[in-house]
């Protein structure tokens, strides 16, 4: 049984609050940066932020579609883009990664009581193929 009281499972974050640590094969960092979710044809479904990333997947908090639902279901696959910040002493450039990605869970935003307001939602993709993204 978990110790986690903050309900939200047993993930393992870099400052070292976790439990079910065994659950995860990769650590995850607290980092935002916008994110795209495109189909497979490259037509974008959503845009939003990335609230944390591990070279497994990532959670996005994605935007509302001005009139729209956000139409993903789970087990759906996709692609995701979103731009690394890299630098040493004398560059910085955006490292672009685009790998296909499967949902794995929805979260609708919500009014705390089970109502969707239309707010964002989180949106948990696993990437099919892990990354090297090296950001500790």
């Amino acid at each position: 049984m978990s110790d986690d009281k903050s309900g939200k499972g047993g993930d393992a974050l870099v400052d070292g609050s976790s439990s079910n640590t065994e659950r995860r094969k990769h650590v995850r960092i607290e980092k935002s940066f916008p994110v795209v979710l495109c189909d497979r044809k490259g037509e974008e479904l959503v845009r939003g932020s990335t609230e944390n990333v591990s070279d497994g997947g990532c959670l996005i908090a994605a935007e509302n579609k001005p009139g729209g639902q956000l139409d993903l279901k789970v087990a759906a696959e996709c692609l995701v883009e979103f731009n690394i910040p890299r630098q040493t002493r004398n560059t910085f450039l955006l490292e672009k990664v685009r790998t296909n990605v499967r949902l794995v869970r929805r979260q609708l935003g919500g009014d705390g009581a089970g109502e969707t307001t239309g707010a964002e939602a989180n949106l948990a993709v696993q990437f099919i193929e892990a990354q090297e993204l090296n950001l500790i």
